[in-house]
C-alpha cells in the first residue's frame, strides 16, 4: 500500500526488510488467536443452531484440525516464552478436548434416516421427551446423552434407524426401475 503511493508520487520505494522477519516471528500468535477466534464464533452456531442442520463430519474434522494446530503452535518459542498466550493455549486445546467428547454423541444423533419416531423410540428408552425440530446440540449435552451407557442406547436405535433407511432407499429405487419396465401381454 504505501509503495504504491510512493511510486504514484513519484518518490522512491520504501524497502522494508524487517517487516518480513517482524510477521514471521508473530506468525504463531496470529495463528493461535486466529484458532481461538475461529472457535469462539463457530461453537455457538453449533451448540445453540438446530441440531438437523448440524454436520457430524464437518464438525469432527474442524476439531481434530484445530486441536492438531494448537499441538503444533504449543512447541513455538512465541507460546512457550510467554505465559498470557501459553495460557490461552492451553485454555483453547482443553475446550476442544473437552468439546471432542461428544462427538460419538453427535456422530449417532446424525444419523441418516433418524426420523421422529426414532427420536421417540430414544426418548421413552431413556425416559424424556424431546422433540427433534426444535432440538439443539446444548439440550443433547444437558440430557447428557454423550454418556457411554445411554449412547449405547441411542446407537441401537440408530442402527434401526440406519437399516429402515437403507430399505426404504432400495424400494424407492426398485420402485423407479420398475415404472420404467414395460409388460407386454
Amino acid at each position: 500500500m504505501i509503495n504504491k503511493r510512493e511510486t504514484l508520487l513519484g518518490v522512491a520505494k520504501t524497502q522494508f526488510t524487517e517487516l518480513r522477519t517482524i510477521q514471521d516471528d508473530l506468525k504463531p500468535l496470529y495463528e493461535l488467536w486466529l484458532v481461538a477466534s475461529k472457535f469462539c464464533r463457530t461453537l455457538p452456531q453449533w451448540v445453540e443452531g438446530r441440531f438437523d442442520g448440524l454436520d457430524a463430519g464437518l464438525i469432527e474434522a474442524k476439531v481434530d484440525e484445530w486441536i492438531n494446530e494448537l499441538k503444533r503452535l504449543q512447541k513455538t518459542n512465541l507460546v512457550t516464552e510467554n505465559d498470557k498466550q501459553q495460557e490461552l493455549q492451553k485454555f483453547m486445546y482443553d475446550s476442544l478436548i473437552h468439546f471432542k467428547r461428544y462427538g460419538p454423541m453427535l456422530r449417532t444423533l446424525r444419523t441418516k434416516g433418524l426420523v421422529a419416531r426414532h427420536w421417540r423410540m430414544i426418548g421413552q428408552k431413556l425416559e424424556f421427551v424431546i422433540d427433534p425440530a426444535n432440538i439443539t446440540l446444548y439440550r443433547l449435552i444437558m440430557l447428557e446423552l454423550y454418556d457411554e451407557e445411554k449412547l449405547k442406547t441411542i446407537k441401537q436405535i440408530c442402527e434401526i434407524a440406519t437399516k429402515e433407511y437403507a430399505l426404504q432407499l432400495a424400494l424407492e429405487t426398485l420402485d423407479k426401475e420398475m415404472r420404467a419396465v414395460e409388460f407386454e401381454f
